[in-house]
């Protein structure tokens, strides 16, 4: 098995891990971490050096299986995103919120603390 071949191996399973925990079987995606989106980032960004450096389709047999699955973790991951999106979205509008809240509460015990 070739280095490339090797590289992926170890990128799908780490990709396949990360996707199974994000969203388990082909259930809804639970709110991912931000680590949890990283970790996807780097697999994503070393897959990318791999696959700078293949050799020609059909050279490498288990290359080609190794291609095959990352197609697949990649079309997963593109029929989450759009969930993931979701999630995010939602969970920024709630610490927005949040934000408004404790600064309006600051505001007044700034103002209740000049008043005393």
């Amino acid at each position: 098995m070739s280095a490339i071949a090797d590289g992926l191996r170890e990128t799908n399973g780490r990709l396949r891990a990360l996707l199974e925990a994000v969203a388990p079987g082909e259930a809804q995606p639970n709110a991912a971490t931000p680590g949890q989106l990283a970790e996807i980032l780097t697999a994503l960004l070393q897959a990318g050096e791999w696959l700078r450096h293949r050799p020609a389709p059909g050279l490498d047999p288990q290359l080609d299986a190794e291609l095959g699955e990352y197609r697949g973790h990649m079309e997963r991951l593109q029929s989450l995103l759009p969930s993931l999106q979701s999630h995010l979205l939602a969970e920024r509008a709630h610490l927005e919120a949040e934000r408004t809240q404790l600064g309006a509460a600051a505001s007044w015990a700034a103002a209740a603390k000049r008043t005393t």
